[in-house]
């Protein structure tokens, strides 16, 4: 069988944006400037449904919080122990280098 590999994309932000539509949520999205020249800006996006609000900078992070949300719910922080896991978990991962070399220190 055929490797899928999906990556953020500017092709994800469309679908992920009728995803979180086909899940009974409201969309907004507006930018703003981050400079006075105007060449520069930042983008918002939040899903509204009932009393729940989810922003974040673009579709794809939105759905990824709303999904996260749907699995843990209102306690969706992370307990100690998940923290520590978590930790070890990103400590334990490589570091390449510029050109793709892992870096063994």
């Amino acid at each position: 069988m055929k490797e899928f590999v999906l990556r953020i994309a500017g092709n994800t932000e469309a679908p992920c944006y009728f995803t979180i539509k086909s899940k009974g949520y409201s969309v907004g999205m507006w930018s703003k400037l981050t400079n006075a020249n105007g060449d520069d800006c930042r983008w918002t996006v939040e899903a509204r449904k009932g009393n729940y609000i989810f922003s974040a900078s673009n579709m794809q992070q939105l759905l990824g919080l709303i999904s996260m949300w749907e699995v843990r719910g209102d306690n969706w922080r992370l307990s100690e122990d998940e923290k520590d896991a978590y930790i070890a978990i990103k400590e334990k991962s490589p570091l390449y280098d510029i050109d793709g070399y892992e870096v063994i220190e």
